[in-house]
């Protein structure tokens, strides 16, 4: 007598199986991809405004320009180049002087070249390498030029829209 046939063992759990890893592995793929493409995004997002942001200056007494948002102390709390009417723009950098005469003036020229007036006065340096800032608001929406004049000499000249 021949023994008795043995059923057919089922392969469906294995095929679940696999389907369930299948769909976890396309799953964590697709979040690794759209992971990557976010902080490519950001990192050239950021290098775009940092770029368009710090101004070198082009004087010898002038140095480390920067524009942003910021408030009437002298605090940049964000580095950008297109302001809004309500918006402090500040202004800092570093100034080296020779002796206590010297002083840095600020010039905001409109883009058709006419310069704004009403802007603060001079500012007088202190003798050596020091850091200082110059606070404003601007009230009409144009795209301007802040010129930074070393004893009357221009040194750095930085781009800027308000809106």
């Amino acid at each position: 007598m021949a023994p008795p046939p043995q059923p057919k063992k089922s392969r469906t759990w294995l095929y679940v199986v696999l389907g369930i890893v299948v769909v976890i592995l396309l799953v964590c793929g697709g979040a690794a991809y759209a992971i990557s493409r976010a902080v490519n995004n950001v990192a050239n997002t950021v290098a775009t405004t940092v770029a368009t942001v710090t101004i070198p200056a082009t004087g010898t007494h002038i140095t480390n320009v920067q524009i942003g948002k910021g408030d009437d102390q002298g605090n940049i709390t964000t580095k950008t180049s297109s302001f809004t009417q309500s918006d402090t723009i500040v202004i800092d950098y570093t100034a080296t002087a020779s002796d206590t005469t010297s002083q840095v003036a600020l010039k905001v020229l409109a883009s058709d070249g006419t310069e704004l007036t009403g802007g603060p006065p001079p500012q007088d340096l202190e003798n050596g390498q020091h850091d200082y800032f110059f606070a404003i608001t601007i009230t009409g929406a144009d795209s301007y030029t802040a010129e930074l004049d070393y004893n009357g000499t221009a040194e750095a000249s930085i781009p800027f829209t308000v809106a």
